[in-house]
């Protein structure tokens, strides 16, 4: 299957914790049908990683990332994180997916658009 779009980390963290819209939902299952999604390595650390997740969060975690393309860290991922990091205002994980996305060529896709809004793709 093609992958040819990443999930910023709450989008698994809703979809999971079933705080997804109905339409949302359904726009969710809809793009995992057309092609394997994907997630940047730092979104699994986050969604795993989470302070306080419990032993069954953790394995429905694991279970949904194991449907997923889990995108690693590289030089050229690397270079634009920088890139973006020293363009504008932004957290550090957010510009590490923002940088795969780019890198990857991929569409983002995220709860929190604002967080995105300012990056140039080129």
């Amino acid at each position: 299957m093609e992958v040819n779009h990443i999930w910023d980390t709450n989008i698994a963290i809703y979809l999971l914790n079933g705080e997804l819209s109905e339409t949302a939902e359904r726009t969710i299952q809809e793009l995992m049908y057309k092609g394997t999604p994907s997630v940047s390595i730092i979104s699994e650390m986050e969604l795993l990683g989470f302070k306080g997740i419990s032993d069954e969060e953790y394995q429905n975690g694991v279970a949904l990332l194991s449907t997923m393309t889990i995108l690693p860290l590289s030089s050229s991922i690397k270079d634009k994180t920088i890139e973006i990091k020293r363009s504008i205002k932004i957290k550090l994980p957010d510009a590490i997916i923002a940088a795969t996305a780019i890198i990857h060529d991929l569409s983002l896709l995220s709860r929190n658009e604002k967080d995105f809004l300012n990056i140039k793709r080129a």
